[in-house]
């Protein structure tokens, strides 16, 4: 079934969403016992242990503390562990695949396939998008386009969710990665720092790991501000930098450096009514 998979995204040209429909059609269940999606697909086309690669140290786990993700450029891969499945050359022209299907379209065609889908489904989606056979993933829209609510825009497309939020989490984002920058700069003066996109977490000289947070802003009764650092459910590392916004999350006011280890179980509160703990 993986050769079979294996064969047809590569030789036939068909995508995943496509090669889970016919296996759905054909009642084969996924290693999980479910039926087959796009994602779970795609995971099979990704997984290098189907040419024979055994690819370990993607997570990490200090004593005492909870199992966190590893940064790709930890992974550490072994060759000819096992017996491939998969040849390696139709393993590598998969991969091409996926990145020339990304790049191949031009701007015009990807709106033009975008309006497409909206003139077939009568609205849009990140999971339409997604399980649509001849589209990019959602997410090389908002690569190629800066968010999807632009390529919305440029298709005039105007769905009835409320995009605040999602222009906060870019803005959010943005300055997660903007501090990241900063600090892998000031460490590779002396050292040297890796960050992981995926678990917002960077790695300085292999060894101390600091997490960046966002600390969410509200405001209390009596017309305070309340700044409030949950703690997130794979607490690792050695350090948090939570960064501190203004009520509109428009503007970065500071920093708060907090160990780890310290840690409060569920959250960390600082007020600006109680200036000593903050």
């Amino acid at each position: 079934m993986v050769r079979e998979n294996f064969r047809q995204f590569v030789f036939e040209q068909k995508s995943e969403s496509l090669i889970a429909c016919e296996l759905n059609q054909e009642s084969i269940l996924n290693r999980r016992g479910h039926p087959w999606t796009h994602k779970s697909a795609r995971y099979i086309l990704n997984n290098e242990n189907y040419m024979g690669v055994n690819v370990y140290n993607r997570k990490t786990c200090k004593l005492g503390r909870r199992l966190r993700n590893n940064s790709p450029n930890l992974w550490v891969r072994a060759p000819c562990a096992f017996d491939p499945i998969v040849d390696p050359e139709v393993f590598d022209r998969a991969q091409r695949h996926r990145k020339q299907r990304r790049i191949r379209l031009s701007n015009r065609e990807m709106l033009a396939r975008l309006e497409s889908l909206l003139r077939e489904k009568g609205r849009l989606s990140a999971t339409l998008i997604d399980e649509a056979d001849y589209l990019p993933e959602n997410s090389t829209y908002a690569l190629r386009f800066g968010s999807l609510r632009n390529a919305y825009k440029l298709i005039n497309y105007r769905p009835r969710t409320n995009f605040r939020y999602v222009d906060r989490g870019l803005f959010l984002a943005a300055k997660i990665r903007e501090v990241a920058t900063d600090l892998i700069r000031l460490v590779e003066r002396g050292g040297s720092a890796v960050f992981d996109d995926a678990a917002e977490m960077l790695t300085i000289n292999g060894k101390i790991t600091v997490s960046v947070y966002l600390a969410r802003c509200t405001r209390i009764r009596g017309g305070g501000l309340m700044w409030r650092v949950n703690r997130r459910r794979y607490l690792g590392g050695d350090w948090i930098i939570a960064l501190r916004p203004d009520l509109a999350f428009r503007n970065i006011l500071d920093y708060l450096l907090l160990p780890t280890p310290r840690f409060p179980k569920s959250k960390a509160e600082f007020s600006n009514r109680n200036p000593a703990r903050l």
